[in-house]
């Protein structure tokens, strides 16, 4: 079974192949994995890169 985690380094990974920049979808992607945000949320975060909207309300305070 793939955890968030495994499934986050995998996409990320994915995107670094494709000659992406990963910066965009790597906030996004730590929150899901560390269960902050949803499957839907996530879906969602995905939706707006794709569509060049930014994530900062979906993606509230970042935590340092």
């Amino acid at each position: 079974m793939t955890t968030r985690i495994q499934a986050a380094e995998n996409a990320l990974a994915s995107v670094r192949v494709e000659g992406l920049d990963p910066s965009v979808a790597e906030p996004l992607l730590d929150r899901w994995a560390r269960g902050e945000l949803t499957d839907k949320q996530l879906d969602e975060g995905a939706r707006r890169i794709a569509a060049g909207e930014p994530l900062t309300d979906l993606l509230g305070p970042v935590h340092a």
